[in-house]
């Protein structure tokens, strides 16, 4: 498949893939940046590119700088519509507690993939088929239950702020929690993110 790309930059490499069966290619920062812990920002690629109808693109996180500099992207994976012809932008967070993240033009910032879409027709009924697994979801196969058969459930109010921008509060709580995995793999996971 061929995707026409317009540079908007031309002193940044185009996209590509880093290795040959590789299904995210690399996209590259337009700007410096930096971001301090919690802090979020719209970074532009300097690219646009025109998907055919049928397919999308879908943007994603680096694991490489997500693990060691706790960077990741808000609404992973974003979505490249077929239509859409503007530059491709990218919301960057520092999931970081403590480390200021600094960021150079030029660099590799995310992976964009392509994938097919099928895009369907909606039909209004009464009820639904039944299925052994019914409306159970949210990890319903691996948790714990308490005396009744309950989850846990989260107040979303009491959430301090800092643990809200951050992301921490959630990684704490629900895989800090007793039915979440165990301090080993916890720290070993997410060494930057957890304390």
């Amino acid at each position: 498949m061929k995707i026409k790309l317009k540079q908007l930059d031309p002193d940044l490499p185009i996209p590509k893939y880093a290795h040959k069966n590789d299904a995210g290619c690399d996209l590259y920062s337009r700007i410096d940046l930096v971001l301090k812990p919690g802090e979020r920002a719209l970074m532009p690629t300097g690219i646009q590119v025109a998907i055919p109808a049928g397919y999308a693109g879908f943007i994603q996180p680096r694991s490489g700088i997500a693990l060691t500099q706790g960077i990741s992207i808000v609404n992973s994976p974003g979505i490249v519509d077929p239509s859409y012809r503007g530059e491709i932008k990218v919301i960057l967070i520092n999931l970081d507690k403590k480390k200021t993240f600094k960021l150079k033009r030029g660099e590799k910032i995310c992976q964009l993939t392509i994938q097919k879409v099928e895009k369907v027709d909606f039909e209004l009924v009464e009820d639904l088929d039944d299925t052994e697994r019914g409306g159970r979801g949210f990890g319903s196969t691996g948790l714990n239950r308490g005396s009744r058969g309950q989850v846990s459930t989260i107040n979303i109010f009491s959430i301090p702020s800092t643990s809200l921008r951050t992301g921490c509060f959630f990684l704490n709580n629900v895989i800090g929690s007793p039915y979440g995995i165990s301090t080993f793999f916890k720290k070993l996971l997410f060494p930057r993110i957890l304390p």
